[in-house]
């Protein structure tokens, strides 16, 4: 039985996710995605608007958290921007001494990740 919930679950996430392949025509939503707390801010203001839409926070966190690590080598580096100060001690440093990469954290790289990302998945 797990077998089934598990084939479910991947079909959700990833074989039939059409929120994936509808995001590459949304510039403005894939250049606001630069890190981690965007991509999951903006995917839990978007799926609140669209109730339908409930894999697109998932897409969207996924693919700031891509942009975040290969650009800064960290993870929810501005969460405290959305919660206070209370949400500091939650920034992952994932690669110490990590010296960056611009084009990573620039709005063209998200054309190319989920470009690479559809690629992957057909």
């Amino acid at each position: 039985m797990s077998n089934l919930y598990k084939e479910i679950t991947i079909n959700v996430l990833w074989k039939q996710n059409s929120r994936v392949v509808q995001l590459l025509g949304l510039c403005s939503t894939l250049a606001l995605t630069k890190n981690a707390v965007n991509g999951l801010s903006l995917g839990l203001a978007a799926t609140l608007v669209m109730a339908a839409a409930t894999d697109l926070g998932l897409v969207l966190g996924l693919l700031g958290a891509m942009h975040e690590l290969v650009g800064r080598g960290t993870l929810f580096s501005g969460l405290d921007l959305v919660f206070g100060a209370a949400a500091v001690p939650f920034m992952l440093t994932v690669i110490p001494s990590y010296h960056g990469f611009l084009l990573a954290v620039l709005p063209p790289a998200a054309f190319l990740g989920l470009g690479i990302w559809i690629a992957v998945r057909n």
